[in-house]
Formats: C-alpha cells, structure tokens, sequence
C-alpha cells in the first residue's frame, strides 16, 4: 500500500475514533457541568430566600415594636400590657414583647414581671434605631436561645427557627449568621468546618455528601446545603437530555470524516496527489529509422510506478485525468520532466527530439503553448527538439485544436496526430490540420501480415499519409514481419517492443549508445565483408 494511502487511512481512522468520541465526552462532561451549575443556582436561589425570609421576620417584629412606640405607652397598665399581648399574638414573628422603664424590664406582653432584667444596648445595628441581639437566653423565656429586636424601650423575642423556615422542594438544610460569621439559626445539624467556611464568603460546590451555597444579605449571611443524590439525579437528567446529541454528532462527524478519508483515498485524489508530488516518472520508448537503423527519438510515456495495481496502466489513471479535469497539470509535469532530460538526450545526438502527447484540453484551452514556451526558455531548447502528438480525440473541438496547433507548427513544433484510424477522423480533416506527421496505431500494425478485415485498411492510411506528404510512423512493431512490410511501403520509423519497450532516462541513455554501438559494429563488418 503506497504512504500517502497508508498515512490519509491512518489519520482517517484516528479522526474517526476522535469524532465518535470526543462529542459524547464533551456532552458527559458538559451534562455534569451544567447539572452542577444548575445545582450550585438551585442552593444559592434557596440562601436568598432565606435571607428573604430573615428579613421578612425582623421587619414583622420592627413594625410591632414602631407601633408600641408610637400609641405613647408610659407604663406597664393593664391597657399597655394587653396591647402587647395582641399585637404578639396576631404576629407570626414574635413570641414575645417587652416594655423598660429607666432601663429594667418593667412588664411583658404576658404581664408584670418580678425578675430585675437590665436593658442592655444591642451588639448589633440594623439602622432607623432597630437594634439586634442574637442567641440570647432570656431569663424569662424557658423556650431556649431568642434572637431580640429592640426598638425604644421595647424589644421582642423570635425565636431563631423563623428566620430559616424555608419550604425547599428537596430536602434541604439552611443557616444564617450575621456578616461577622456569627451563627443565629441553622434548620438541621450542619458540619462545622463547612458552616464556617461558607459564612466567610459566596460561594458554591461539593464537598463529600453535601452540595453547598452561600450568599450574603445587607445584614446577614445565608448558608443553603443539599445532598449529593439531588445533584446526582441532575446529572441524571442532564445526560439523558445532551447525550442523545452527543451521540448524534459523533455520528454525524464520524460520517463526514469517513466521507473526507474516502474522497481523500479516490483515484482522482491520489492522481491529483501523486502529480503534485511529482510521483508519475517520464519513461522513453525509441523511435527507430526503419531505412538506417538509428534512433531518431523517444515517445515521452508517463507512468505510475508505485501507483495502485488498478490504477498502474497508463490508459486507466490518463483517462481518469481527463475525467477529473487534470490533464493540463499532467501535461505540465511531461512538459518539465522532458525538458529536463532532453539536454542529456541531446548530447548523445543533437538530431534527436522526444514525442509529447496532448490531451483535449490541452488543445481546447491552448496552455500547452505556454508551458512549452517556458519549458524552452529554461533549459535553452529549440522547438524542433519537440515533436507535439495529438490524438483524434483531441479535434472534438476542431477549431480550437487547429488553432493550437497551427500556433506551435508556426513556432517550429512538428505536429504529428497519433493513433489515427481509431477515432473519427476523415480525409478532409486530415488536410484541414497543420500536420507534419501521421502516427499508425499497433492495432494496424498487429493485423500486417494477417487475413483479417483490419489488415487491409493499413496500407490504406499509409497511402493517405503519403498523398499528404506526411512523414510516417508505426507504433507497437513487434516482429521483423511487421517492421520489413512497414519500410517497404515506405513508412519512415517505427517503435515497438521489436526495438525497445519505455525506458527510464538512463535505461533509454544507455539503449541509444549500445544501439549505435551495434549499428557501427555491424557497419563495419560490412565493409570488411565487402572488402573481402
């Protein structure tokens, strides 16, 4: 399997497993992200209503305490007294009231009281003369620890539950404390060292079994923990909502990529790959003089050498170019390739050209006259070193082809049409074209010599070639039959496995010099012999 294939499937594969499974990680880890965010909103929404329903308390116990204040009581009467026992009965905050004279309790909303109780100023401020004390046990008050608010020469006693009576829809447990991180009230047991953490700062997460939050109010600072199984039920629930898309996209991106690996793997693809890296090599096929001997020139013949099997045969992966649109690039890379070889071939023999085929397209769009333009000009050629080959395919625009190529014959190209007798062409277009050489196929050259139907129209176009003064070459000559029938009736060259098959640059070097070699052997044992 050749790199570039190995390397894309590879790379394939490994984007495939990475698509199938990064978007259901990220929809794991996105669904626990959000079921925590969600949670950590849940708990920091249910401190604010606690320190909603904090506040809510004391400006019920503050309104109690403004409106004894301003009816004007100046002593404990059994009217004063009665007045506070209904306004404390009727308020849902308060448990109790109490009235100081010169700083002692001197009754309560259940009465005179017997007990000196002296009226101490309150350790915390709320503003507009409301005072706060927190965890007090009243002496009076068996009930336990009071939160008492003072206004005046009254105060009221609250028990601290009501600041954390919350309704929650899970089970819940609440705090609140005051800014300095005393605690007031707390609805269930809560741990220690993480009530006193959360009452240092906002905050939210989860730490062992409990999730947590806490904000903070203009007086107090709330605290809201819940359970881990709360949180995890969300992420339950996150993930039976976003993994579902997770999956989706894995497929999805699976799919595309499978897709992009598969166009990637295409034989246009690889063909497009192979002429960008310049992978295709330029092979020689000898043109031999069927009068001398000599090795007049060489075909330019593309290969694939480490192409696919399917796609190894010149007439599979050059009608795939023409398909996929790249027989310009493919015509470019014959062009350079020729060009620089053609000085060393030149050296051998300064006569010698190479043979390069063009394509439809080529002849339709005319950029082969430009890239032979450049290709001379680099490496200091001459235009008769070329010989420009064009199929009968190629005139399917008749009038762009001849322009083309009358451009490059004017330019001193010879132009020869190649394979002729297997396409469409006739008589009339044959002397329309600016042709200086008739290409026979091998299919005409296999039937010589054969009763074939076939073997009868051979001698047929050599005689169109020769009324129209075209020089004549036979492709694909394989036999001394074919190559002594070829040369009597008077074609001029001929190539084929008879002489050599495509040969690499150095192969081909070598043929030319041990072809000459021969040639000059066997001219000099002429002369010897005739000598004799």
């Amino acid at each position: 399997m050749p790199l570039r294939r190995r390397k894309i499937l590879w790379v394939g594969v490994g984007l495939a497993c990475v698509a199938a499974m990064a978007p259901i990680a990220g929809a794991f880890w996105f669904a626990q992200q959000r079921a925590q965010r969600n949670e950590n909103r849940h708990l920091a929404e249910y401190a604010q209503w606690v320190l909603l329903r904090a506040g809510d308390t004391l400006d019920s116990g503050a309104q109690v305490l403004r409106q004894l204040d301003k009816e004007g009581w100046d002593r404990c009467s059994p009217a004063h007294v009665a007045r506070m026992r209904e306004l404390t009965v009727s308020n849902t905050a308060v448990d109790e009231v109490g009235y100081f004279q010169k700083g002692r309790l001197a009754c309560t909303s259940w009465g005179k009281v017997d007990v000196d109780v002296e009226q101490k100023p309150a350790p915390y401020a709320l503003g507009d003369g409301l005072g706060l004390d927190v965890t007090l046990a009243p002496r009076l008050n068996p009930s336990g620890p009071m939160v008492v608010l003072s206004y005046g020469p009254y105060n009221a006693l609250i028990p601290p539950a009501r600041l954390v009576d919350v309704l929650s829809d899970t089970r819940m447990a609440f705090g609140i404390a005051m800014p300095d991180g005393r605690l007031i009230a707390q609805s269930d047991h809560l741990d220690p060292a993480l009530l006193d953490t959360l009452l240092r700062q906002d905050m939210a997460g989860v730490v062992g079994e409990q999730t947590y939050a806490s904000q903070h109010g203009p007086f107090f600072r709330a605290v809201a923990v819940g359970r881990t199984e709360d949180l995890q039920e969300r992420r339950t629930q996150e993930l039976f909502r976003w993994m579902p898309i997770g999956v989706l996209v894995s497929l999805l991106l699976a799919g595309l990529i499978v897709l992009a690996t598969r166009w990637q793997l295409s034989p246009a693809r690889e063909l497009s790959a192979a002429i960008r890296g310049k992978k295709l090599a330029v092979f020689y096929q000898p043109i031999i003089s069927l009068e001398s001997g000599r090795c007049t020139g060489a075909e330019a013949l593309l290969r694939w050498p480490k192409s696919r099997p399917d796609l190894a045969s010149p007439d599979v992966f050059i009608a795939l170019a023409e398909q996929a649109g790249l027989m310009e690039r493919l015509t470019q890379l014959v062009v350079d390739r020729v060009a620089a070889d053609l000085p060393r071939i030149l050296a051998l023999d300064g006569a010698m050209h190479v043979a390069i085929n063009v394509s439809a397209d080529d002849l339709r769009s005319g950029s082969v006259v430009t890239q032979l333009a450049r290709a001379t000009k680099r490496h200091d050629l001459k235009p008769a070193n070329f010989w420009i080959e064009a199929t009968e395919r190629g005139f399917i625009d008749v009038r762009a082809a001849t322009a083309t190529l009358a451009q490059l014959r004017a330019q001193g190209y010879k132009i020869a049409i190649d394979d002729f007798g297997t396409g469409y062409s006739s008589l009339s277009l044959l002397q329309s074209l600016p042709l200086d050489c008739l290409k026979i196929d091998k299919s005409f050259v296999d039937a010589i010599g054969l009763q074939t139907a076939t073997s009868v129209v051979t001698p047929h176009i050599i005689e169109i070639a020769r009324s129209l003064e075209l020089e004549i070459v036979a492709e694909g000559v394989e036999t001394e039959l074919q190559a002594e029938f070829l040369s009597l009736a008077g074609v001029a060259y001929a190539q084929g496995w008879r002489y050599a098959k495509a040969l690499p640059l150095e192969e081909f070097i070598a043929f030319v010099q041990q072809h000459a070699a021969r040639l000059r052997s066997e001219g000099d044992a002429v002369i010897e012999l005739e000598y004799d």
